[in-house]
């Protein structure tokens, strides 16, 4: 099986799993075969991010799943109505294959809210995408 999930910093099936998807920079794409990692660029610091350019990339790579901790439900629709299946994931991507092994990853509900982002997450996005990016705490 071939595997998505969205990261800011490749640390292989350590990488964290990036919590805000629509604005991921990366792409770690796993073969839950051979456990074999790709990573695949979706904008660099100085480009603007956005769910179309991750649809775009995963329209090339044709996963067999999305593997996600935070999404709203207007991406979630438009992943969901190309065909894209999206799991729940955990805080990494070793943890999310040790759910896959033990039959426990679960489907994302069909229904969600915005999760918002942390102050890790924040610094983290902030980090990956070179923006000053603050809190909307009505999120």
């Amino acid at each position: 099986m071939k595997l998505c999930f969205p990261i800011t910093e490749n640390k292989g099936l350590d990488s964290r799993v990036f919590s805000h998807f629509g604005v991921t920079p990366k792409l770690l794409v796993v073969n839950t075969d051979t456990q074999d990692v790709e990573e695949v660029a979706i904008h660099t610091a100085e480009e603007q991010g956005g769910l179309d350019k991750v649809l775009s990339a995963l329209s090339i790579i044709k996963p067999d799943g999305l593997v996600l901790t935070g999404i709203g439900q207007g991406a979630l629709d438009r992943l969901r109505q190309q065909g894209f299946t999206v799991y729940r994931g955990k805080e990494t991507v070793a943890e999310t294959l040790n759910t896959l092994t033990q039959g426990t990853l679960e489907p994302w509900p069909d229904t969600t809210t915005c999760t918002g982002l942390d102050e890790a997450t924040l610094e983290e996005l902030s980090r990956a995408t070179g923006l000053d990016i603050s809190i909307d705490e009505s999120c």
